[in-house]
């Protein structure tokens, strides 16, 4: 039975593994603390930090997919692998091993053919029978060979600094959610973060940190090693250069398939409510009468010192000891004082009647009267905002007005349109 890549790879490096007696293996025993970056739309950056208590470490350096939830293989020393080589003279129907890092081509170690070679290009066929064309530098895939005359990656440390890994691990992600209780022209905001680990992946006392950046870490199925000076990171919020940062804390017991929520903060900010109108009015169609429904729209104002990350926002009201489901909505990124409209969906409290009364026609223009009704049928007074346009270079005074309207009250308001024939 032949042996599979990972393994040819392991008997290669296993000489190196008995000349470096003085080096160690970090393992979970070593383990000091675990940190990880969470971002909503990349994978996830994982640091395991480790205590130097000697001065060379062995560290396993194999391009490939991670123990899922970990950044280092405990108990195995791997010597570095080269990639890709200088100087290729391959001929066609030669066999070379390739890591891939297009997930799309298929396995991420796979051996290839040549199926045609214009050095430094090369006709590489895969597995799935599938020949694309390949170069040193090429980044869908790059070359294995053996390792280098000085093979593996030692690192000389003291015991003021730490070792850390560094890898990606796809899946994991969170997402914000805003939680909001409507009081009149206020809302009471809270900000949630919605934490989910796929199944498998058991990362135990992580440390996390919540970024809205695009993942800033290794590509996935690779992993790097660092010394680290020891300092101490702040928790709680920060903003670098445009980018949000959240930092819990206490760290958190992840697991995976489960879904975790943290209570970020909770403040309150001033909002602006509409109901607005919007119709389109001409004299030259047979449209002489509409009914039109209001929308509700609300000005959410940021005039907290926070920055708000984009998130899905639901809205209670608050009706005696009840907190009836008030609209819900996706909020985009809100740096300190900018505002945004919430699109609350139609209003079940105001209507109106649009009706075109009479019109006449001149040499240059078409004069139509209209009278609009509005109703308000709710409980509480409401702003009515207006809509109101006609076609290109026409006019229409009062279209855009602002109507207040008390509690059950209807009014009625006389609108001339002229429209250029």
């Amino acid at each position: 039975m032949g042996l599979s890549l990972f393994q040819r790879l392991f008997l290669i490096s296993t000489p190196f593994v008995a000349l470096s007696s003085l080096a160690q293996t970090l393992d979970r025993d070593q383990l000091l603390s675990r940190e990880v970056w969470l971002f909503q739309n990349s994978p996830a950056e994982l640091q395991d930090h480790y205590g130097a208590t000697r001065g060379d470490f062995q560290i396993a350096d194999l391009p490939g997919q991670v123990t899922p939830g970990s950044c280092d293989f405990p108990g195995l020393t791997v010597s570095r692998v080269a990639y890709p080589r200088d100087g290729l003279d391959w001929v066609r129907g030669q066999r070379v091993d390739l890591w891939v890092r297009d997930a799309s081509l298929g396995n991420p170690f796979q051996s290839a053919t040549v199926a045609w070679r214009e050095p430094p290009r090369y006709g590489l066929t895969l597995e799935s029978g599938r020949t694309l064309a390949w170069q040193p530098g090429d980044d869908w895939a790059q070359v294995l060979t053996g390792p280098t005359a000085s093979p593996g990656l030692s690192i000389q440390a003291n015991s003021s600094e730490s070792v850390v890994l560094r890898c990606s691990v796809p899946g994991p992600t969170w997402r914000a959610n805003y939680q909001a209780v409507q009081r009149g022209d206020t809302m009471d905001l809270a900000l949630d973060a919605l934490i989910q680990l796929p199944a498998g992946q058991q990362w135990g006392m992580t440390n996390v940190t919540l970024s809205s950046q695009v993942g800033r870490g290794p590509q996935p199925r690779a992993m790097r090693a660092e010394l680290m000076a020891a300092s101490a990171d702040v928790n709680g919020e920060s903003m670098s250069d445009g980018i949000w940062r959240y930092r819990l804390e206490q760290p958190l017991q992840l697991g995976g398939g489960e879904q975790f929520t943290q209570r970020l903060w909770r403040e309150s900010v001033p909002i602006e409510r509409v109901h607005r109108l919007r119709a389109f009015l001409s004299a030259r169609n047979n449209q002489a009468e509409q009914d039109l429904r209001a929308s509700r729209e609300w000005l959410m104002k940021n005039t907290t010192d926070r920055a708000m990350p984009a998130g899905a926002l639901r809205i209670n009201g608050v009706e005696g000891d009840r907190y009836p489901p008030a609209g819900q909505v996706f909020v985009p990124d809100l740096a300190p004082g900018a505002q945004h409209w919430l699109q609350l969906g139609p209003s079940l409290a105001v209507s109106a009647r649009l009706i075109r009364r009479d019109q006449d026609v001149t040499q240059s223009h078409v004069h139509s009267n209209w009278r609009m009704t509005i109703t308000n049928g709710g409980e509480e007074s409401v702003t009515v905002a207006m809509n109101l346009q006609g076609s290109p270079r026409s006019e229409l005074p009062g279209g855009r007005q602002t109507v207040q309207l008390a509690a059950g009250e209807e009014r009625t308001l006389t609108l001339r349109l002229s429209e250029p024939r």
